[in-house]
């Protein structure tokens, strides 16, 4: 057990160099522009930045508090983690390319490919919940054990709706629907809320059937 803390203080310390130096390439591969004026005038750059930089930071969040709780090291979570990590990397790489792409096809494809990676993420960070879950699920109490489940669901919930933002936008006008999936992700980002707000509902029901039994 021991032997199995330590690693996972190693692949946790390995994960925030990772994520830390993706959020310095973020800054880095900024392009300078010419003429000062370039960047007052065209703001996509501070978009893509500020919205990446929102979501690596929530992502490095969210694998904090699974290492913290509940994170199993064996093989599969390990390789998972890594994809993680990949997944992490390429998301900055393609904020770069979707802030630079010059046609509209081009900010297309790039943007499919940033949302696409951010479902990924979302769908790797699920497994390990998942995954660490089940076989470690019985060191949390109650509460614990349906905050993971609120987490799981509402990271699920937004790989989907990110993916069907991704397909519909790939059937439609690029230049009227190419946000639609950011749209989407905003708008399903608080799955987590709804997943409490139902649990809450679900509770009150248990607590009234029980008032109505005594």
């Amino acid at each position: 057990m021991e032997r199995d803390e330590h690693l996972v203080h190693r692949l946790e310390a390995f994960c925030d160099i990772v994520v830390g130096f993706s959020l310095a390439e973020l800054t880095f591969g900024l392009l300078i522009p010419g003429h000062a004026i370039a960047l007052v005038t065209n703001l996509n750059w501070l978009i893509f930045y500020l919205v990446t930089f929102a979501i690596v930071a929530l992502m490095w969040w969210s694998h904090y508090r699974l290492f913290r709780i509940i994170f199993y090291p064996d093989t599969l979570n390990i390789l998972l983690n890594y994809a993680w990590l990949a997944s992490v990397g390429l998301l900055v790489f393609f904020m770069q390319v979707t802030a630079r792409a010059t046609t509209s096809l081009d900010s297309l494809v790039a943007t499919d490919l940033y949302f696409s990676t951010l479902a990924i993420n979302f769908v790797l960070n699920s497994v390990m919940l998942m995954h660490s879950y089940r076989k470690r699920g019985g060191i949390l109490d109650e509460p614990g054990r349906a905050r993971v489940v609120r987490v799981t669901v509402a990271t699920l919930l937004s790989a989907l709706m990110l993916a069907v933002g991704v397909l519909w936008v790939s059937a439609t006008t690029p230049t009227t629907a190419i946000y639609l999936p950011l749209a989407i992700f905003v708008g399903f980002g608080g799955s987590g809320a709804l997943v409490a707000f139902w649990n809450r509902l679900r509770n009150r029901r248990k607590r009234a059937a029980t008032e109505e039994t005594r």
